[in-house]
């Protein structure tokens, strides 16, 4: 059982590294350790659900969504709250900002971080204390929404500060994220792994979207320079593991609501 753990989260582990080579890679180059890294944090999250015995019961799909989405979750704290490098190379900082210049108190950022933590965690005990009268789509969906709007209001202010406010871009994540949640609920009644389950089938409709966008350039990046133009074409092999591991989790996302397996 262990062993199907460390499978599903790396191969939830497989797909997030694809997508930042992929899209960091022509900006700044190739880094093989961060590539490992998101290997490396999913398998030990998926130790420690197995230890703790929690996801045995639910379906794969939804076990390896939230092991996407703690990787997400170690990832973000790790790059806004607790990471220092020099970030010259970007226009918008990744750690954490205020009013456009980046934090460099620590006991800012542990505030900061507490409070990121606090506010995923407060979502799930939402879920928890809904009435049993609300069906369970629903608290996926109320859960969804909820977290969203969270995630747009700090992604607004991270990056409107140095882009400006934009309506669709806010009300994305809250609308996704309650799609999601609704999804998530078809599949598991677990509050825990409905949030986690929804946190990563947002991130996936959002990153996958911006392989579409002709010319996209992650925004942190000073625009219109790119450093390592070689990566430019090297990085199309990232997406072979990103396609197959996207396709794998719509084939088990469709198998799951058309048998409810």
């Amino acid at each position: 059982m262990l062993c199907l753990y460390i499978l599903l989260g790396s191969i939830a582990g497989l797909h997030r590294a694809s997508y930042g080579a992929y899209k960091d890679a022509p900006y700044e180059s190739f880094i093989l350790r961060r590539f490992f890294r998101e290997l490396a944090i999913v398998v030990v999250a998926a130790i420690l659900l197995f230890i703790l015995n929690l996801g045995k019961s639910e379906p794969l799909l939804i076990l390896t969504l939230a092991l996407f989405s703690l990787s997400y979750i170690t990832t973000e704290v790790w790059k806004l709250f607790i990471r220092y490098k020099d970030e010259k190379m970007y226009r918008i900082p990744v750690r954490m900002h205020l009013g456009g210049k980046a934090v460099e108190s620590h006991l800012i950022r542990l505030i900061f971080a507490l409070v990121f933590l606090g506010i995923i965690w407060g979502v799930y005990q939402i879920g928890m204390i809904l009435p049993e009268t609300i069906s369970i789509t629903k608290k996926g969906m109320i859960m969804g929404f909820i977290i969203g709007l969270f995630e747009g209001i700090g992604g607004g202010y991270k990056d409107g500060t140095f882009e400006g406010f934009r309506t669709v871009t806010f009300i994305r994540s809250p609308i996704l994220a309650a799609v999601g949640g609704f999804l998530m609920a078809l599949l598991t009644n677990n509050p825990l792994f409905i949030l986690l389950g929804l946190l990563a089938f947002e991130r996936i409709m959002i990153e996958t979207k911006k392989f579409f966008k002709k010319g996209y350039m992650p925004g942190k990046f000073i625009q219109g320079e790119m450093p390592y133009p070689e990566w430019e074409k090297r990085r199309k092999i990232f997406l072979i593991p990103y396609t197959l591991t996207l396709a794998g989790f719509i084939f088990l996302l469709i198998i799951y609501l058309l048998y409810d397996i």
